[in-house]
């Protein structure tokens, strides 16, 4: 089996996309910005695109209305880019460098 592009895991590369209501469109947003679309809305200067043509019909600001409810997508990419870097997560890199020192490297995860 080849390595799985998307699923849900905890340590991951959100896919940055809400889907409309009807699924018929869906909300991307700017480039270079990072979301966390299970639980964040479209930001500022996102855009509507139809889902089976890919084909920008507007800003989500003026499309909010009529797209209804608006469901963030949960799956993630998972990537061994993604895999190699949750040790760094796991011991506190950044957060907590008290554990990160003693935590790091790290041999097994549970």
């Amino acid at each position: 089996m080849d390595w799985p592009i998307s699923r849900r895991r905890w340590y991951h590369t959100e896919i940055p996309i809400w889907y409309s209501e009807n699924e018929d469109y869906v909300v991307v947003p700017p480039a270079g910005c990072y979301v966390q679309p299970w639980r964040e809305e479209p930001p500022q200067g996102s855009r509507v695109l139809r889902r089976d043509t890919r084909k920008d019909v507007g800003s989500f600001e003026s499309m909010t209305e009529s797209l209804g409810t608006i469901r963030g997508e949960q799956k993630v990419f998972d990537t061994w880019m993604d895999s190699s870097n949750s040790n760094l997560f796991v011991s506190g890199y950044l957060n907590q460098p008290e554990i990160f020192e003693q935590a790091f490297p790290t041999a097994l995860r549970p």
